[in-house]
C-alpha cells in the first residue's frame, strides 16, 4: 500500500467511480458507492463500533459477481443484530442493489471491483495522522456527487463552508441540544461535531436531531452519522412541515441550524393551523410558499435561551401580505437578531440570492444587526465558496456588532418597524460616499459601455444614409 495525503486518497477513491459513469447516473450510484465506502470503514478496525467477526471483508472478496451483493447483505444481517438502527423505513441504510438498467452480473462485477480497489487504498496510515480522515473523505465524496449532478437533489446544496460559517456564528457547546429540521445529508450537524472537536470538547456530550423527508438523502445522512461516530437514530425520516409532536418539552433546543428548500410550494398549511409550530400570534404563513412555515417551526422549537440560524431567499425579507405581517410581528416581538447577506452564487444549484437569518427567543438589546458581504467577496463565479478570510470577517463583524459604512449596520427595532418590517440589509447599511472628483473604475466602464453603444448607433445611421445616396460616375 502506498502512503498518500488526504487529497491523494480522495483522488484515488473518486477514480473508482469511472467504471460506473458510462453505465449508471450519479443519482443511481451515490448511495451504493457511499455504502461500499462505509462498509470499508466498518471493517477497518478504526472505529468505536463492535463489529461481529463474521462480518469479514476479505471473505466477501472471494465471491464471484453473482454472489457478492448477497454476501454483503448477509453481512448486514449479522451487523443488524448489534445495530438494529441500520434498518429503517423497510430497508437497510446501506444499498448494494443494482439499478434497473443494468444486469445483476454486471453490477456484481462493478461492486466486487470497487471493493477490491477500496481495500488497496491505504486510508489506515492517514488515520494515524488525522483521526477524522474517514468522515472528511465521506463529505468530500458527497461534495463531488453534488457538483456532478444536481438532478437528484430535492433543492440546492449548501457547501461545507456555509455550514462552518453558521456554526461559528452560533458557537454551540458541549451539553447542548442541536436540531436541523431539514438536515439533508447531515452536513450542518457534522459541522457542529467538527467545531466541538477543534475546541477540544467531546461531541458525544451533545444531543443531535436531524429530520429529512427524502428517503435516499436520509439514508446518506445516517451513513454520515455512522462515520462520525454519532448515533444514527439521531436522523429521523420525517416531513417537518406535516409531522408534529405533542411532547414539546423534549423538542426544545439550544441551537437550530437549517437550510430549508427556498419558497417550497405548498397548498395545505391551513389544514395544519392548529398543529405544533405553525401559528404565530394568531397568524399563519402564506399558503403558497413554505419559507415562513420553516421559520416559525424553528422559532417554536428553541428554548428560552435558544438561537437559530436559518438560510432564506431574498424574498422573505421584503414580501408583503401574510409574510409581511409575520415579519413585522417577529421584529416587534424581538425575535430577529441579525440578517447576513451571502455573496452571490454561494449556494450550489441555484442563483437565488441567499441570506442567513439569526433569531432568538429573547435577545439582550432591541436592535438588529445587518451585514452586507458584497464588499468582502469579489468572486462572482458560479460556485462562490466562502473563503476562510471571508468567514472570519463575517463572524468578527457579528461579534463586534458595529455599524461600518458599506458593510454593516446596527438598527433599532423601531426603525425597522417603521420600514414595515422589511429586513433587506441594503435598506440600512449606509453606502460609502465617494468625495473624490475621480471616477471609480465601475463608473468609467459604464461610461465606456454607453459610448460604445452610441458609436454603434451612429455607425448604423451612417450606413443607412450612405445606402440611400446615389453615386454618379464622372
Amino acid at each position: 500500500m502506498t502512503k498518500i495525503d488526504l487529497s491523494g486518497l480522495e483522488s484515488r477513491i473518486l477514480g473508482l467511480l469511472n467504471p460506473f459513469k458510462s453505465r449508471v447516473s450519479s443519482s443511481e450510484v451515490i448511495l451504493p458507492f457511499l455504502s461500499l465506502y462505509v462498509f470499508r470503514y466498518l471493517t477497518s478496525e478504526q472505529h468505536s463500533l463492535f463489529i461481529p467477526s463474521s462480518v469479514d471483508y476479505l471473505q466477501i472478496l472471494k465471491n464471484d459477481n453473482k454472489k457478492v451483493t448477497d454476501k454483503l447483505y448477509e453481512s448486514l444481517d449479522k451487523l443488524r443484530e448489534c445495530y438494529p438502527q441500520i434498518w429503517f423505513n423497510g430497508n437497510y441504510i446501506f444499498d448494494f442493489s443494482p439499478p434497473k438498467n443494468i444486469s445483476d452480473n454486471e453490477w456484481g462485477g462493478l461492486i466486487l471491483w470497487t471493493l477490491k480497489h477500496l481495500k488497496t487504498i491505504d486510508i489506515e496510515s492517514m488515520y494515524y495522522l488525522d483521526a477524522d480522515v474517514y468522515p472528511k473523505l465521506f463529505q468530500n465524496i458527497i461534495n463531488h456527487f453534488f457538483l456532478e449532478d444536481f438532478n437528484f437533489l430535492p433543492e440546492h446544496f449548501s457547501s461545507p463552508e456555509i455550514g462552518k460559517l453558521m456554526v461559528e456564528l452560533l458557537k454551540p457547546s458541549a451539553g447542548q441540544k442541536i436540531y436541523d429540521p431539514v438536515c439533508g445529508t447531515g452536513g450542518f450537524l457534522t459541522s457542529v461535531i467538527s467545531y466541538l472537536k477543534n475546541k477540544g470538547e467531546n461531541p458525544e456530550n451533545i444531543q443531535i436531531l436531524g429530520r429529512e423527508v427524502n428517503d435516499k438523502i436520509c439514508r446518506i445522512a445516517r451513513l454520515n452519522m455512522m462515520v462520525h461516530g454519532v448515533d444514527i437514530s439521531s436522523i429521523e425520516f420525517d416531513d417537518t412541515l406535516h409531522s408534529f409532536y405533542s411532547d414539546t418539552d423534549n423538542r426544545k433546543f439550544d441551537v437550530i441550524l437549517a437550510d430549508p428548500p427556498f419558497s417550497l410550494k405548498t397548498k395545505d398549511l391551513v389544514g395544519y393551523q392548529n398543529n405544533y409550530g405553525f401559528k404565530y400570534k394568531g397568524l399563519l404563513p402564506s399558503n403558497g410558499r413554505a419559507d415562513f412555515a420553516f421559520i416559525l417551526h424553528a422559532l417554536d422549537s428553541i428554548n428560552e435561551n435558544g438561537v437559530i440560524a436559518i438560510m432564506i431567499p431574498e424574498g422573505v425579507l421584503f414580501r408583503g401580505g401574510a409574510e409581511g405581517n409575520l415579519r413585522r410581528l417577529l421584529v416587534e416581538n424581538g425575535n430577529i437578531d441579525a440578517v447576513i447577506s451571502l455573496p452571490q452564487n454561494s449556494l450550489r444549484g441555484t442563483s437565488v440570492k441567499a441570506y442567513i437569518l439569526i433569531m432568538r427567543e429573547s435577545k439582550p438589546k432591541s436592535d438588529i444587526f445587518f451585514l452586507d458581504t458584497d464588499s468582502v467577496s469579489t468572486r462572482k463565479n458560479v460556485n462562490n465558496n466562502l473563503s476562510k478570510s471571508v468567514i472570519s470577517k463575517i463572524v468578527s463583524a457579528y461579534e463586534s456588532r458595529e455599524s461600518v459604512d458599506g458593510f454593516s449596520a446596527v438598527v433599532d427595532d423601531a426603525k425597522v418597524i417603521n420600514q414595515h418590517g422589511k429586513l433587506l440589509p441594503s435598506l440600512y447599511v449606509k453606502a460609502i460616499e465617494n468625495d473624490s472628483d475621480e471616477k471609480s473604475l465601475s463608473e468609467i466602464l459604464n461610461g465606456q459601455e454607453k459610448l460604445e453603444e452610441k458609436l454603434l448607433s451612429l455607425q448604423k445611421e451612417m450606413k443607412r444614409l450612405i445606402s440611400n445616396c446615389t453615386i454618379y460616375d464622372k
